[in-house]
Order: structure tokens, then sequence, then C-alpha cells
């Protein structure tokens, strides 16, 4: 998922050139964020890198569980493109 940097303050680019900052919302990349992407953070749900089901791209916002936040940081990017 790609998102435009809208913070100015550091560019100093003076080309046309358009930066982007990707998300990691898109966990399956297949340029939605969508159901699929939902899913994949269902089924590790609660985990944490020591556990059997731990998925690291479902740990959306790369705190080491997964849990509400990532499911939120989905919710949040639902149906956006790349």
């Amino acid at each position: 998922m790609l998102a435009e940097d809208t913070d100015n303050a550091e560019n100093t680019n003076t080309t046309d050139t358009h930066y982007y900052i990707v998300t990691s919302a898109d966990i399956n990349d297949d340029g939605i964020v969508d159901i699929l992407d939902l899913t994949i953070v269902g089924l590790a749900f609660g985990t944490q890198p020591s556990d059997l089901l731990w998925n690291p791209d479902a740990d959306v916002t790369n705190d080491g569980i997964v849990n509400i936040f990532d499911l939120a940081t989905i919710g949040r990017n639902y149906g956006k493109t790349s």
C-alpha cells in the first residue's frame, strides 16, 4: 500500500519526483488491503514470536505481538490500493 509523503520539511529534491511510504497493511502484497489481510491477522491474533502460530507479517505494528493494534491498522487502510 502506498501513501503519499506529507512531511515536506526534510524534502530537498527540486525535481517533480514524488516519494511514497509503503505501509505494511497490505500483508499479502496483492495491491489492496482487504479481507485476505484481515484473515492473516486473525489467524495469528494473540501470538508472539515464541508461539507456534506466530506470523511476523501479521504483526503490522512491529510491537512483537499480533493484537488489536494490528487489526486497527488494517481497518484504517481497508480498501486502499497501491
